[in-house]
């Protein structure tokens, strides 16, 4: 008959491997663990690099554009302020391609420069990543939102694929 693993690891009756360490580092039930007995301290801020050294900003940054948060996620992301109006160079396409490749299986990228400064230069300029899979689409957002890219903070967002697939790609514009 096979005994418990406390027993197997020579721990006291009802007392866990991680109790008995504590008690052997001095603690007691209903102590913090701090040096100064201290309770639970809030976590570290989160680290802001990147998997490829960049950096991006702390929420609280005041250079981060604010966006309405997105209602769900689509095979499709939109990523706009990589680059300003007339900063569309030839090999834009495929480097961000490229680089969102990382992230999964990309079945298209479309450069739009929307005409006639009908938008903000933040918005100017807006790149289309359809992947494979929605995973992949998540993770490309989770990662490229907020992340530097010549100085400037991208904003990636989910866009909705029926109107990627009609090449309905310019903003929807509100006259007042």
């Amino acid at each position: 008959m096979s005994r418990p693993p406390s027993e197997r690891a020579g721990l006291g009756a009802g007392e866990t491997f991680a109790q008995k360490m504590m008690a052997k580092l001095g603690w007691k039930e209903g102590q913090g663990i701090g040096k100064q007995d201290e309770e639970r301290t809030p976590p570290h801020p989160r680290d802001t690099r990147n998997n490829n050294g960049g950096t991006r900003p702390e929420p609280s940054n005041p250079n981060v554009v604010s966006r309405a948060p997105d209602i769900r996620g689509t095979k499709v992301v939109l990523l706009t302020n990589m680059v300003g109006p007339g900063e569309v160079d030839d090999d834009l396409q495929t480097e961000t391609a490229e680089e969102c490749s990382k992230y999964g299986k990309v079945d298209r990228c479309i450069v739009f420069e929307v005409p006639n400064n009908q938008v903000p230069d933040i918005e100017a300029v807006r790149i289309f990543i359809k992947f494979h899979d929605i995973a992949s689409a998540m993770r490309a957002q989770q990662e490229l939102n907020g992340r530097f890219f010549g100085g400037r903070v991208v904003t990636a967002t989910y866009f909705e694929e029926d109107r990627f697939d009609r090449l309905d790609l310019a903003p929807r514009i509100v006259r007042r």
